[in-house]
């Protein structure tokens, strides 16, 4: 297989044809990155909607349980995330104190602020590698390697919500889609259909 010259990541070729570096970065970093977006906007209004439905048909047993399905996945990851905190905020076995300063502050509270805000920072981490994603492309595109490598960099530094996501997938969505699967199964076990004359 045939890699990027700038991305050694992804492929280089489509259909054994070789790619112009930019157009490379564009389908296999910019466009997934658009269809993340679009399949987790998806995904969290149908969830909402599904809750609100719960709500709405007085089955507040249901709804409670999928907005816990929901939220889960945001507390584990905040659990783990400030398990292992950046190198600033770990201490050695012999320190008996830890000296906080603002900058892990400031950590600390975006992790809490993630936490919160939950679906928003999924979207803004999205928004962020489409923006860089974007970025690389234009800059491949003028030739500039430099510009390139700088983009790809920052579009590829790891963040805490990348674990949510990952969470999210098997904590929040699989269970949701079993839960109303049932559900439904549940309501519809019977159907009455009505019959009209011709």
């Amino acid at each position: 297989m045939v890699t990027c010259k700038l991305d050694s990541e992804v492929s280089g070729e489509l259909l054994g044809w070789e790619l112009p570096k930019w157009t490379a970065l564009l389908l296999h970093r910019v466009l997934p990155s658009c269809a993340g977006l679009v399949v987790y906007l998806t995904l969290i209004c149908f969830d909402i909607a599904l809750v609100c439905e719960h709500f709405l048909s007085n089955d507040r047993g249901i709804g409670i349980f999928l907005i816990i399905l929901m939220v889960l996945p945001a507390l584990l990851s905040l659990v783990f995330t400030l398990a292992s905190p950046p190198p600033g905020l770990q201490t050695e076995d012999s320190a008996v104190s830890i000296e906080l300063k603002q900058n892990d502050l400031k950590w600390i509270f975006m992790q809490i602020g993630n936490f919160i805000l939950f679906p928003i920072a999924a979207i803004g981490r999205y928004c962020h590698q489409v923006f860089w994603w974007v970025e690389a492309v234009c800059a491949a595109r003028d030739e500039n390697d430099e510009r390139t490598r700088h983009a790809i960099q920052i579009a590829k530094a790891p963040s805490p919500m990348e674990l949510y996501l990952f969470l999210q997938a098997f904590i929040h969505s699989a269970p949701h889609i079993i839960v109303n699967v049932l559900d439904m199964m549940n309501h519809y076990s019977d159907p009455k259909f009505e019959k009209c004359k011709m």
